[in-house]
């Protein structure tokens, strides 16, 4: 055998492993990419999920929150009537009192007024009494 076909025993030799390692790598290149998208995929679909379930809770929380809002804005509301009510009350308590006052004030001025004349009536009476008194002591 020459050295020229020891050679290309050699070099053929070599080519057939380093392309029996060659597609080996890329086999198991192969397999590393397939195990790397389905992790990615599964990944993915966690994200997501996560991602609806985030939703899902966030929406329940504004729901609750509307819900609350509305609810308190009526409470609110409840009380703002209630107060308006009381104080219609206590105006309309005021005004009768008033009432009742101006209606007190008038008969204690007819009352001062009658007393007022009957004094005027006595003091007359008492005048024309000691009028009457002088006139017989001076007789």
């Amino acid at each position: 055998m020459s050295l020229k076909d020891s050679v290309k025993k050699i070099f053929g030799s070599a080519k057939d492993k380093s392309e029996k390692i060659v597609d080996k790598a890329e086999d198991k290149l192969d397999k590393v990419k397939d195990k790397a998208e389905d992790k990615f995929e599964k990944a993915k679909d966690r994200a997501e999920d996560s991602l609806e379930k985030t939703k899902d809770k966030l929406k329940g929380i504004k729901e609750k929150s509307e819900d609350k809002i509305e609810d308190l804005s009526e409470k609110s509301d409840e009380i703002k009537d209630e107060i308006d009510d009381k104080v219609e009350e206590v105006k309309d308590k005021a005004d009768e009192l008033k009432e009742k006052a101006a209606d007190k004030v008038e008969e204690a001025k007819e009352k001062a007024k009658e007393l007022k004349e009957k004094a005027e009536d006595k003091v007359e009476e008492a005048s024309e009494n000691l009028k009457e008194a002088d006139e017989e002591t001076d007789k």
